[in-house]
């Protein structure tokens, strides 16, 4: 598909990079498929283990600072469920990881749990700092480096070919 689209006159320059990826995206695809059961098992464990803990300290955040909510297994199971019930219809917001769209159902969806709305504001961004802007700070600081290198590899690979 990508090649397709670079057949657009304006997108045209991108058509060896587009045809790059494509074939980086198979050789990637035929890798994983040489994975045992055990890699892709793992993946998923850690993929279902990093969401739960997103999902758990949404919990707790809204536990801490709520003084009606009982601790009990029941109630924070009921709690974790609604969260990921959420999240769901997250999945069909129009704005990116949900900005704004989250913060609207604290205050409907969770008023059971979050009674005010600065409350629901304080804990949204609070779990939005640890779960999703530590990512990109992280990110702001090792990507550049890693870019560098990568280019100052494929300079040399390039200078070794001529």
């Amino acid at each position: 598909m990508l090649v397709f689209f670079t057949k657009i006159k304006f997108l045209n320059r991108f058509h060896k990079k587009a045809v790059k990826l494509g074939d980086d995206i198979v050789i990637a695809s035929q890798e994983m498929k040489k994975q045992n059961w055990k890699y892709h098992v793992g993946s998923l464990l850690a993929t279902m283990v990093a969401w739960s803990c997103r999902f758990l300290l949404l919990c707790a955040l809204i536990t801490g600072f709520s003084t009606t909510i009982a601790a009990d297994f029941w109630t924070q199971y009921a709690l974790y469920a609604r969260l990921e019930t959420m999240f769901v219809i997250i999945l069909f917001s129009p704005t990116p990881g949900g900005a704004g769209f989250v913060e609207v159902l604290f205050s409907g969806f969770l008023s059971d749990y979050v009674q005010d709305d600065t409350s629901a504001l304080i804990i949204s961004t609070i779990w939005r700092l640890i779960t999703y802007y530590a990512y990109l700070i992280a990110g702001a600081i090792i990507i550049p480096s890693w870019i560098r290198r990568v280019l100052m590899e494929r300079r040399k690979h390039k200078l070794e070919q001529h």
